[in-house]
């Protein structure tokens, strides 16, 4: 063995006067070594996943349901006392949170995917700049597109905005919307 391949181990180990020691040396595998052991062991870096393929599977477990602000405000909501729907499949883009009574659509958009104005959570990626850029346009259309329609059809529509939720900034707000929305059904 050369004395490049080895090196120190500390291990702790008590001794009978409750002192730790250095115990070992051991032979560190020299790159060559380290590849053959690789393929011993099946593990080599033709295994690991692509860039592409790594973002595929990151964007694969992206939710459109059920994502962590929208069970923040469903939860906040419910220990307020009121109830509500869930994704209503009748409405056009099925909000997130509905409430019939007082014909209340609530969306909880992600600040990224919808493009929150001036957030620092919307930003856009390096890499295919023009895909995304043109599947953002398309998502603040499709946006755009079902509030209209919402109201259209008599709804009233509100959008919370994830660093919103996050933030604890959303609640006064919406609670402040739902009494308005019930002081004008009444009247």
């Amino acid at each position: 063995m050369l004395p490049s391949d080895i090196g120190m181990v500390a291990n702790k180990r008590n001794n009978t006067d409750g002192e730790f020691m250095v115990a070992s040396a051991c032979r560190i595998p020299s790159a060559p070594i380290a590849s053959e052991l690789a393929m011993i062991s099946g593990h080599n870096d033709e295994d690991r996943p692509s860039a592409s393929e790594q973002r595929s599977k990151m964007m694969r477990s992206v939710r459109r349901k059920d994502t962590l602000p929208e069970m923040t405000v469903r939860k906040a909501v419910h220990s307020a006392g009121l109830r509500y729907r869930l994704h209503v499949k009748y409405l056009p883009g099925s909000p997130d949170i509905v409430f019939p009574s007082r014909k209340l659509a609530v969306f909880v958009h992600g600040c990224f995917w919808h493009r929150h104005t001036n957030c620092r959570h919307a930003t856009t990626p390096k890499t295919r700049v023009a895909f995304w850029t043109d599947k953002f346009r398309r998502n603040r259309d499709r946006d755009a597109e079902v509030t209209l329609a919402l109201q259209t059809l008599g709804w009233d529509v509100m959008v919370l905005w994830e660093c919103d939720v996050k933030s604890g900034g959303y609640l006064d707000p919406l609670l402040r919307r739902l009494r308005q929305t019930r002081a004008s059904q009444e009247h």
